[in-house]
């Protein structure tokens, strides 16, 4: 008689743990589909410019701030990514990265700040440089990968995902990651970085995205005046 007044409940149990199987199964399908197609969307990733903003949010004092510009971008003979940004929204500087040479020129100071991020590289590839020419099979290597859902980002339908970095150094720097890839293109349109304070983010958003523009080594290089300093804080 115990067997049979706990049956229903035994039904129960035994179908929401097959939808939950299933589910997880289903997202497991659907998180290879989608590293298969950014592989094949890195793969022949040559350049990109878009319209960029980044907003950046501390908790602690519930400040948000946000910078607007233009972003190019372009993969080199040796696969590494150059890319330069000209914020124009709230003042107008640039900031470039060259292999791992990062550089910010604020032309209303006439000054460069110029930084070697060579001993930093693994940070500079997954902050800095991830989402450009991305592929599934360095995020799959990089990452624990977890399908969240379907959600739009300026009106571009995508698909998000959540990151954790394998990397126990990086895990110290970004302990989790979202990303947003778009379904046309297969390459990431959003992305959001977690800090180490809880609450705290950086969001970057791109729109406007136009890749593989025929694009010279010379157009991501800084453009100063003579006469501009040129600093290294790190030293």
């Amino acid at each position: 008689m115990l067997y049979f007044a706990h049956l229903p409940n035994m039904r129960k149990l035994f179908f929401s743990l097959f939808a939950a199987l299933s589910v997880a199964n289903l997202s497991a399908i659907e998180m290879d589909s989608l590293l298969a197609r950014m592989d094949a969307a890195s793969d022949s990733f040559q350049s990109m410019q878009a319209n960029v903003r980044w907003l950046k949010y501390t908790d602690l004092v519930d400040d948000e701030s946000v910078e607007e510009g233009v972003i190019r971008v372009m993969r080199n003979k040796r696969q590494q990514i150059n890319l330069v940004i000209e914020f124009r929204d709230p003042y107008q500087y640039f900031f470039s990265v060259r292999g791992t040479k990062v550089e910010i020129y604020r032309p209303k100071i006439a000054t460069v700040e110029e930084y070697d991020l060579s001993k930093s590289r693994e940070i500079l590839e997954q902050a800095l440089l991830l989402g450009f020419g991305t592929a599934g099979r360095f995020l799959r290597e990089k990452y624990e990968l977890m399908m969240v859902g379907r959600e739009e980002v300026a009106e571009t339908a995508s698909i998000k995902i959540a990151l954790v970095p394998k990397s126990q150094k990086l895990r110290g720097q970004m302990p989790r990651l979202e990303m947003w890839v778009s379904t046309s293109d297969w390459q990431p349109v959003q992305e959001k970085i977690y800090g180490v304070n809880p609450g705290d983010y950086r969001l970057y958003t791109y729109t406007n995205i136009k890749r593989n523009l025929p694009m010279k080594g010379s157009t991501l290089k800084l453009k100063t005046p003579a006469g501009v300093k040129r600093v290294y804080p790190q030293r």
